[in-house]
């Protein structure tokens, strides 16, 4: 059984395998200096499905919202910002990076994958920095 808390910081490790990407993990912390050209992918606040009664009748399944931000310079350029981490194959890519540790590196048969993106579109920091942005949502299944 897996708790959010160790969910959250395996997604942190295996994020950060896509090159370039800096995972934050809790409301509050600090994203990466966007001029830096790094982008930041932000662990949101998770939606569950919890399994029925005691872990012998199912898994819990996780739904977690992570909002990628990239830096771009213009509105015609948010695709080319955001493309080489969401790429199936590549450096960058965040779907690789998640499809080489399917089950996050926790040992008691936890499954994750990326099932789908939403949001995407130009966004803007507090210090008015222009980013790219996309929500992925990634689905974990864990033993309750």
């Amino acid at each position: 059984m897996a708790t959010f808390s160790e969910i959250r910081d395996r997604i942190k490790v295996v994020g950060e395998q896509a090159e370039g990407v800096t995972v934050v993990t809790k409301p509050g912390e600090s994203p990466p200096n966007i001029a830096t050209g790094r982008a930041a992918l932000v662990i949101q606040e998770p939606e569950a499905l919890f399994a029925e009664g005691d872990s012998s009748r199912g898994l819990d399944q996780w739904d977690v919202p992570l909002l990628l931000l990239a830096p771009f310079g213009d509105y015609s350029l948010v695709p080319d910002a955001l493309e080489p981490y969401m790429a199936r194959t590549g450096p960058r890519s965040i779907r690789a990076a998640f499809a080489a540790e399917p089950g996050l590196g926790l040992i008691d048969g936890t499954r994750a994958y990326l099932d789908r993106m939403d949001g995407f579109g130009p966004r803007q920091s507090s210090d008015g920095t222009q980013l790219a942005g996309v929500v992925l949502h990634l689905v974990v299944r864990t033993s309750g």
